[in-house]
């Protein structure tokens, strides 16, 4: 299982939880850099999911600046999306790609951003809808 599926898992448990196991997970990214990483990242989880999509970019634009990872660019692209900043989320999908070729999720999400606009987002890829 990637990494950036545990974020997803990590949506289910309480907050405390979940930072707790995300950065525990965070191997090699120095342990201040991956706690702060992972709260960045909830927080921004919490903040799209309250509808506030621009404070939730820029918690991911600074999660992406201390721990460039998938998973972070995934969000981030998500984020762009529902934002209609679709040019940007695919330019997220590609660098996550770069660094996990075989990420399915970053994968979809950059093939519906290059779909024609009328197309977007219709095979449930958990957008909000009208947000795109």
């Amino acid at each position: 299982m990637s990494f950036h599926s545990f974020v997803r898992l990590f949506s289910y448990l309480s907050a405390g939880w979940a930072v707790l196991l995300m950065a525990a997970l965070c191997s090699g990214c120095g342990k201040k850099g991956g706690e702060k990483a992972a709260d960045l990242v909830l927080a921004a989880q919490r903040a799209r999911a309250d509808g506030n999509r621009q404070h939730a970019k820029e918690l991911l634009d600074e999660a992406i600046e201390i721990y460039p990872r998938p998973f972070c660019f995934l969000e981030r692209a998500r984020v762009l999306a529902e934002l209609g900043e679709i040019d940007a989320a695919a330019a997220d999908c590609a660098r996550g790609l770069e660094l996990d070729p075989d990420d399915p999720e970053l994968a979809e999400l950059l093939a519906e951003c290059r779909k024609p606009a009328k197309e977007r987002f219709r095979n449930g890829t958990g957008l909000s809808a009208g947000e795109h």
